[in-house]
């Protein structure tokens, strides 16, 4: 055990995982635990607006680059996809049907674990999508200074 204090931010277990030597661990708690802690989607994408970037080390660097890692990785395949059936290219069929179906079988794989309606692997892109405007809005809030309003304060 440790006893050094840590000055705790709005998301501990990052710094403190880091500072400790640590390492996080999944836990599928979806039988043991229920917690809603947003109503609606404006709650939703402040609450994440507020610490989003801690994610990604407070970078702007690294939240681009991994932005546009994940847009190539999660949106590219279904847009290559589209492309390829308006256009009728069989190659570029060829080239993307493979990897939007595995990562619709992985998402389906991953609704069954989780007690979800395997139709919601269906819109994976879709929250590919907002986490991507997720990401730009935190982009311009960095730019610019804005400060996010949580719970009646700037956060």
């Amino acid at each position: 055990a440790t006893t050094e204090i840590y000055t705790l931010s709005l998301h501990d277990a990052l710094p403190i995982s880091r500072k400790s030597g640590l390492t996080l661990r999944m836990f599928n708690g979806t039988d043991a635990i229920s917690c809603r802690m947003y109503r609606n989607e404006s709650e939703l994408f402040n609450g994440l607006r507020k610490n989003f970037l801690a994610a990604f080390q407070n970078s702007v660097p690294l939240l681009v680059g991994i932005g546009f890692l994940l847009l190539v990785i999660h949106l590219l395949p279904f847009l290559v996809l589209a492309a390829a059936l308006l256009r009728g290219n069989a190659s570029l069929f060829t080239a993307s049907v493979s990897p939007v179906l595995l990562r619709l079988l992985h998402r389906i794989w991953l609704a069954r674990w989780f007690g979800w309606d395997p139709l919601y692997a269906f819109t994976h892109p879709l929250g590919a999508l907002w986490i991507s405007r997720l990401g730009v809005v935190k982009i311009r809030d960095a730019f610019t200074g804005y400060r996010p309003v949580w719970k009646n304060r700037k956060v």
